[in-house]
């Protein structure tokens, strides 16, 4: 049987809809990991990770949802 993959939810302070996710996924009981787009240390090793770049930014920069 293949390991399944947690998922890392990126929450934001005082975000209404993170909430409602992070809420959603214990009503379910789905694992995940959280992370703080305020911490600048996740948000430099998100600057450097390829997978990120190359699914969330191109020439114009960043898609940043506030």
């Amino acid at each position: 049987m293949a390991k399944a993959n947690i998922p890392i939810i990126i929450t934001k302070t005082d975000c209404h809809r993170c909430h409602e996710l992070k809420a959603w996924l214990k009503e379910n009981d789905v694992k995940f990991i959280e992370r703080d787009i305020d911490d600048e240390e996740f948000v430099q090793e998100l600057l450097h990770d390829k997978n990120f770049l190359g699914t969330f930014c191109d020439a114009d920069g960043c898609i940043v949802n506030f």
